[in-house]
């Protein structure tokens, strides 16, 4: 299966994700006065993205490795197989789809 734009999903909620940070941060450097480093607002984004990132990294291998070629009997096999797996993982991708980073807890 080609590529369907997921990875571009994700850059818009990093973007979104990382910029909320970085104004977390700055607003509390101006209202607590005390001087802490930009690295707090990165790492709080690392902790946020990271099970994610690794996640899709990891189904982004695993479709590698499936769609090469297999032959006739490998397709064959394969086109009876994709329904049930993506029966299987339906609710781990509902969740993605609903998921809104612009009102999540960013723990920060």
């Amino acid at each position: 299966m080609p590529p369907q734009g997921e990875s571009t999903g994700i850059v818009f909620e990093d973007a979104v994700l990382l910029a909320r940070c970085l104004c977390r941060w700055q607003e509390l450097q101006k209202t607590s006065g005390a001087e802490s480093p930009m690295k707090d607002a990165f790492d709080a984004y690392e902790r946020l993205r990271r099970g994610r990132i690794d996640a899709a990294f990891e189904e982004s291998k695993s479709v590698v490795s499936v769609v090469k070629d297999a032959g006739w009997v490998g397709h064959t096999i394969k086109r009876y197989l994709v329904p049930w797996v993506l029966w299987w993982g339906a609710n781990t991708r509902e969740k993605h789809f609903i998921e809104d980073v612009t009102t999540s807890d960013i723990g920060f």
